[in-house]
Order: C-alpha cells, then structure tokens, then sequence
C-alpha cells in the first residue's frame, strides 16, 4: 500500500470512526475492506472474513470464492453477481442483504445463515445441504 492509500485510509477512519475497517494481505498486496464501502469487482477469493462486519457492503461482481464468511455481519450487502463458489455462510447475518439463488447454490453451509427468507431457502434447498 502506498502512503497515499494509507493516508486515505486514516482520514477515513478518523472521520467515521464507528465504521469497521479491515486491511489484509492479498497476494504481494493489500486489499481495505470498510462496512459500507464499495467492493465491487474485487479479487477477495480464499480470505478469512470471519465474523467481519460488512454491513451494507457492495460486493457486486465480487470474486469471494472459498472466502469464510462463517458469522458474518453482511446485513445489507449487495452480493449480486458475486462468485460464492466454495465461500463458507455458515451463520452469516444476510439480513435485507440483495443476493442471487443460483450464485448462493454454490456455497457452503454448516449452519442455516440468518436473515434468508424461505423463499430463497427452499430455492436452493436442492442444491445445498442445510
């Protein structure tokens, strides 16, 4: 990360304290990650987001394939058209959260997420083991 982006990313955090900010390490990088912010189109495959708060985080387009994702606050997010494949929701909170039936089929499950309604539970039933 270069000074700037870290400059950035401290000026944020002290003008909106309350939000949660995460910084890992992706590859040879960095990768910030802000509940609220825009992940839209990021490589976030194989992290461990483990009960992060990601609350109205966008996701669009995202790769999250084989992220754990077990009790995760992802109120809100936007995980439309992201790549699940072998993501752990195991617990995840998806309340009010806007996501794709076919794109969830392709996670894995321990436990029922919460927040899902039996619509979208009966429609990937079939697909996954809950």
């Amino acid at each position: 990360m270069n000074i700037a982006n870290t400059i950035s990313l401290l000026g944020e955090i002290v003008s909106h304290p309350t939000k949660s900010s995460y910084i890992l390490e992706k590859g040879d990088g960095k990768v910030i990650i802000r509940s609220g912010g825009d992940c839209s189109g990021l490589d976030l495959s194989h992290l461990n987001l483990r009960g992060f708060n990601l609350r109205n985080t966008t996701f669009r387009g995202a790769n999250l394939s084989g992220v754990d994702l077990s009790g995760a606050h992802l109120e809100g997010a936007d995980l439309s058209e992201a790549n699940l494949t072998g993501a752990l929701l195991s617990g995840a909170h998806l309340e009010n959260a806007i996501i794709d039936p076919e794109t969830l089929s392709h996670a894995v499950f321990q436990s029922t997420p919460t927040g899902l309604s039996e619509e979208l539970i009966s429609k990937i039933k079939g697909a996954v083991e809950l």
